[in-house]
């Protein structure tokens, strides 16, 4: 008894709690509610440890509703401070505040704590930090603020009018002076002028001296070279007429130095390179001194190269020229034209001889063919490299490996075994005819046959070409031809046969589905299967094959299992519905509560499974709903009051009367018959008195159905909860 008190304490306090506060919706409230229920169901229904768990639940997850509430509040409060704080510093930057004052960084460090607690989800904290922000820049803090940004901008007003009349009078003192820096800038850009002219010929002339040769480490040279350096230090001090004398004493210092001999030199190692040049060129081209002009231009060349040992600058310079004339760029870029067309056309027909070497059967791995494939990609090579003499030489090599002699072996070769192979093909044919060796034409083409691949391992190649042609003459006759023709028509009448036996088998299968000429798939299989019937009739076996193929290809193994699996689900269904009107007829849902809510809920998912095309799932379901209903009957409802009767004769008392199988089967749940009557016994905190007579209301605690008063006479079912 004071169990059941202590849950509806509970219960009361839970629903205290939350029904007192807002925020309704939040998880823990719907929880708390939900266990709520639950718990009054399990306490009604005398589930007492349940209905305690239950509370206990609900006053669990209540409590937690509330701290969600009290923190929400809190978040809103601190959401608030921290909008307001930023009003705050927007208000104080707009009236000027300067932003590294120690008032506004404090206000930002507070600013940064505030949201860094509200993240955190501090919320007292993140409103104390936005507060202070508040409390120091209140309104009157923020007045003076303003007022003194006022009174700035007013003084800025008059300090830029002042200004601007002072900048009048300095622009007309600044113009008078331009006009006299100006007079004195172009007499100094004159200056600059003459310098830098002065200098640029300076420059010119080390760089000719330079480039003729000239001894750097000369007297002359170092001495002209320090002097330029002192005109561009004068140049960059602005001492223009410095600069100027000494660029001049650069070119007096080089007027004395032979210029004139070290320019020849220069001449003559350029004129010599040149025809160096030249002469490898042509040989590249593939000139040697077979070719007089080549020859006599290698003459000139040795020449020029001692005219030069020999300090004679002119006469180099003379005879490099005439290797020049000899050999001009044009006639050497010619003759490498030439030889480049020639190596080219050797290429091609290297290339055309390794591709006739392989259409005539070469093997791919010899050493021959190997070696040419190698030499091949030399001579390739060299091309490439503007080698045209050594890419011929290559292509050579190529040409010579694989000569017509070669070709014509191989090409035979290659004959031999086509023909060998055609005639393999023949005896093949000439067996799944059904010929063997009691057959004379089959027996000699076999012997022919033998000799022919004995002739090909002897590489007697035009030999076995010619027995392998004797063997198409023996079985490649018209005889042979029907003889064949005879053998294939056989077969593809087993064929037939076989396919419209499968037809005949699926179609039978088809019907024992329920398909019937109402079903379009059936009606163009059985179309199929009659053609095929008449196909055959006529020897078309081939036809008579791919009509019947065609039922098989309508009524495929997935198309019936799927009607077989449809038609099983439609029975299950059929028989899962009839289960379900009996047992609404013997009043099931009043009777067995939970065990027909549960089967028509099956039901339910059966028929939805059936109507997505899962027909094993609704068969499966079906078959769940007659399962749910395997055990309710037809039943006398369970009474629904009792009369007491004298201790003496049947010890009439809540205990007892509640382990009664007709009443709850459980003595333990006589609490139930408590509350239920406890206003009729005459003492309402006594459950040990009732009075023979009294009319005792039996409640239902799980669904059970109850009706009329006990009697002794009438044979009653067992309580039992999962009813």
């Amino acid at each position: 008894m004071r169990k059941v008190i202590g849950i509806l304490t509970a219960l009361s306090l839970v629903c205290a709690t939350v029904f007192s506060v807002s925020y309704t919706n939040n998880t823990y409230q719907k929880l708390a509610e939900e266990y709520t229920v639950k718990a009054q169901k399990a306490l009604d229904a005398g589930f007492y440890d349940l209905a305690e768990e239950y509370a206990a639940e609900a006053k669990k997850n209540a409590a937690l509703s509330e701290e969600f509430i009290k923190k929400m509040l809190q978040r809103s409060e601190a959401e608030d401070a921290i909008n307001a704080a930023k009003d705050r510093m927007a208000r104080a930057r707009n009236a000027g505040i300067d932003p590294d004052s120690t008032d506004y960084r404090l206000a930002e460090a507070y600013l940064d704590d505030a949201e860094y607690s509200f993240d955190q989800e501090d919320y007292p904290a993140a409103k104390a930090s936005a507060d202070k922000i508040n409390l120091l820049f209140d309104d009157s803090y923020l007045g003076d603020l303003e007022a003194q940004k006022a009174a700035d901008d007013a003084q800025a007003k008059a300090d830029q009018e002042a200004a601007d009349a002072q900048a009048k009078a300095d622009q007309e003192a600044e113009d008078a002076q331009a006009k006299a820096d100006q007079e004195a800038a172009d007499a100094l850009a004159k200056a600059k002028q003459e310098a830098a002219d002065a200098l640029a010929k300076a420059k010119q002339a080390l760089d000719a001296a330079k480039e003729a040769g000239i001894d750097e480490d000369s007297p002359e040279y170092s001495k002209a070279k320090a002097y330029y350096d002192l005109a561009e230090k004068a140049f960059d001090d602005e001492k223009y007429p410095e600069a100027k004398d000494y660029a001049q004493k650069v070119l007096d210092e080089l007027a004395d130095a032979d210029i004139d001999d070290l320019i020849g030199k220069a001449k003559a190692e350029a004129a010599i390179a040149e025809a160096k040049a030249l002469i490898d060129a042509a040989r590249a081209a593939g000139l040697d001194e077979s070719y007089e002009p080549f020859k006599e231009a290698l003459d000139f060349y040795q020449q020029a190269q001692r005219d030069y040992a020999d300090e004679n600058w002119d006469d180099a310079v003379e005879n490099a020229g005439k290797v020049k004339d000899l050999l001009s760029p044009e006639d050497v870029a010619d003759m490498i034209a030439k030889a480049r067309q020639a190596a080219q056309e050797k290429l091609e027909k290297a290339k055309e001889a390794l591709e006739n070497a392989e259409e005539n059967g070469i093997d791919p791995d010899s050493d021959l063919y190997k070696q040419a494939v190698e030499d091949y990609q030399n001579a390739v090579d060299a091309f490439e490299d503007g080698k045209y003499k050594k890419s011929e030489e290559e292509a050579d090599k190529v040409l010579a490996a694989l000569d017509p002699d070669t070709m014509e072996k191989l090409a035979l070769k290659k004959q031999a075994e086509d023909a060998i192979k055609a005639a393999r093909a023949c005896i093949t044919k000439a067996q799944e005819a059904g010929l063997d060796s009691t057959n004379e034409p089959f027996a000699e083409a076999l012997d022919y046959y033998r000799q022919a691949q004995k002739d090909y391992a002897g590489e007697d190649y035009q030999a076995a070409i010619d027995n392998a042609k004797k063997v198409l003459e023996l079985l490649g006759g018209e005889d042979m031809e029907e003889l064949l023709e005879e053998a294939q028509s056989e077969r593809d009448k087993a064929a037939a046969e076989a396919a419209l036996n499968a037809a005949k088998e699926r179609l039978e299968m088809a019907e024992a589905a329920g398909l019937d000429t109402s079903n379009d798939a059936y009606n163009k299989a059985l179309e199929a299967y009659n053609k095929a019937l008449d196909e055959f009739e006529a020897e078309n076996y081939k036809d008579a094959k791919k009509e019947a193929d065609k039922v098989l290809e309508l009524l495929s193994d997935d198309y019936l299992n799927s009607l077989i699996a449809r038609s099983q689900a439609e029975d299950a269904l059929k028989a899962a519905k009839e289960r379900l009107d009996y047992a609404e007829s013997i009043n099931a849902p009043r009777d067995f509560p939970i065990a027909y809510n549960a089967a028509s809920e099956y039901y339910k998912q059966a028929v939805e499974a059936f109507e997505n095309e899962d027909y094993e799932k609704a068969t499966a379901l079906a078959q769940k709903v007659i399962d749910a209903l395997a055990e309710i009957h037809e039943i006398t409802p369970l009474p629904k009051f009792y009369i007491v009767r004298p201790w003496a004769e049947t010890k009439d008392c809540f205990w007892n009367i509640s382990g009664r199988s007709y009443v709850y089967n459980n003595p333990w749940l006589w609490e139930n018959l408590y509350e239920a009557n406890k206003d009729n016994i005459p003492d309402r905190n006594n459950p040990n008195l009732i009075l023979p007579g009294m009319k005792m209301e039996i409640p239902s605690i799980t669904g059970e159905y109850r009706d009329g008063v006990y009697s002794p006479d009438v044979d009653y079912e067992t309580y039992s909860a999962n009813r």
